[in-house]
């Protein structure tokens, strides 16, 4: 009995003053011993993983774990800023799992362990399976790969993708939901669904093609992946199948083109954004956040949605379809929107649309902008073995110490000056205004100016 006695008091020391038959009872009531309420407040100082882990435990603690109360607060310390996700959708863990996946996300690359825009030829030409291809020059231009052809046209990464009708899309896109049999509508939600951005860039219309009248379209939408600090510009291209927006089957091909994200400069966002709020709203600009002439070339950077493109003319930002060019210098200066690309909802609330005749936009330039200047005069002019309607306008308007000259080019369409649809493109160019210089005296007349009184002063002002 005294042996006894001891043991059981040794055992009540082990485990804190209760039996070990007490200790297992506590072991088995678990978390759920502490209340609903108790384990929620827990739950709302710890990481997303650890509560991922945490509904392992049970199915009552998955429960808890995955309180909406407990999500939204997290949605709630989550940086959105350039992310196209709504912050108060429905379901907060939802809308987690959408932040995570775009602000570390690699949804369409890598694809067989290459990196559009990042990938090189020389790591290319290494890769198992990869075969270069060549065109009638014998000068190597891609490298096909498990199907897909990886284009660098001499440069030193391989850059663009484009695949047609006939081609297997990749099966990381597959998931995606890219396919070949979805509609253009279809294609519209999905690109608003995956990459938060969808641009019409050639508006749904009927097209004559092997005497069949073929549905023709173009969207555009833009895949932002920061953890390969990578934008990727998609055109889906629907073409040469009869039907309608609403016709499966009707997409014909993808290009795919990899623009780097410039590095962001401390603060850079910030202050461009800053900047962009801060500037007067005029007739023409702002416009999605730029006033050409001051925007610079950083700020455009490090806009949301913005990608950087260079050609023989320059450096542009292409931004809602239209772009922003600069010409090397610090600021973009100019933007040239032709037929087929939209024109911005601001231009036109003032009348200036590609509806427009020639007649009818010489009356919305006099009374927006109070001047209009025929620099061309309207003429037939041959165009593929027809007359065609070429007339140029032009006119000068000035804003927050900007002085923009826009042209309005007709061109390529049969008709004469009261035809509408006849506009082809419009150019806009910005040039700073000098501030008012001001009077320079010498010494002798600021010497009089000093001694004249002021009555005297006043009255030769007057």
């Amino acid at each position: 009995y005294p042996l006894r006695r001891q043991r059981q008091m040794c055992i009540r020391d082990r485990y804190g003053g209760i039996t070990r038959e007490q200790s297992v009872q506590q072991q088995q009531i678990g978390m759920e011993f502490l209340g609903e309420e108790i384990i929620v407040h827990i739950c709302c100082f710890l990481s997303p993983l650890d509560l991922c882990t945490l509904c392992s435990v049970s199915k009552a603690v998955r429960r808890l774990a995955e309180d909406e109360y407990i999500w939204r607060r997290i949605v709630q310390q989550l940086d959105f800023n350039g992310l196209p996700i709504q912050s108060d959708q429905d379901n907060p863990k939802e809308v987690y799992r959408k932040w995570l996946d775009i602000k570390d996300g690699t949804r369409l690359f890598p694809l067989f362990g290459v990196i559009l825009g990042k990938t090189t030829v020389k790591e290319m030409s290494l890769m198992k399976g990869s075969v270069e291809g060549k065109l009638s020059s014998n000068r190597v231009l891609y490298f096909s790969l498990n199907g897909q052809n990886f284009w660098h046209h001499g440069e030193n990464e391989v850059h663009h993708m484009y695949i047609a009708r006939g081609n297997e899309i990749p099966e990381k896109w597959v998931k995606l939901g890219i396919v070949w049999n979805l509609s253009y509508n279809g294609y519209k939600d999905l690109c608003m669904s995956l990459f938060g951005n969808c641009e019409i860039t050639d508006s749904p219309t009927l097209h004559l093609w092997q005497e069949e009248n073929c549905f023709q379209a173009r969207l555009l939408a833009i895949s932002t992946e920061y953890a390969l600090g990578m934008k990727y510009r998609i055109e889906f291209k629907f073409a040469y199948t009869p039907g309608d927006a609403d016709t499966k089957g009707t997409l014909y091909s993808l290009t795919i083109t990899s623009h780097q994200i410039p590095p962001t400069i401390k603060g850079m966002k910030s202050q461009a954004i800053t900047n962009t709020k801060s500037h007067p709203e005029g007739k023409l600009f702002p416009l999605f956040g730029i006033v050409l002439g001051k925007t610079t070339v950083e700020e455009m950077a490090s806009m949301p949605g913005s990608v950087a493109g260079h050609s023989s003319g320059g450096i542009y930002y292409i931004m809602r379809s239209i772009n922003f060019w600069s010409h090397e210098q610090n600021v973009v200066h100019h933007i040239h929107v032709v037929r087929g690309n939209p024109i911005p909802d601001k231009w036109k609330n003032l009348g200036i649309k590609y509806e427009c005749s020639y007649l009818e936009m010489k009356d919305v330039l006099n009374n927006c902008f109070g001047n209009c200047t025929v620099t061309e005069s309207p003429a037939q002019v041959q165009f593929q073995e027809r007359d065609t309607f070429s007339a140029t306008l032009r006119c000068v308007h000035r804003e927050a110490g900007i002085e923009y000259t826009l042209e309005f080019k007709f061109a390529y369409v049969e008709g004469t000056e009261t035809t509408p649809n006849t506009l082809y493109g419009i150019t806009v160019h910005s040039k700073s205004l000098a501030p008012p210089e001001s009077p320079v005296f010498t010494s002798q007349e600021k010497k009089d100016v000093a001694e004249t009184p002021s009555n005297e002063r006043m009255c030769s002002i007057q």
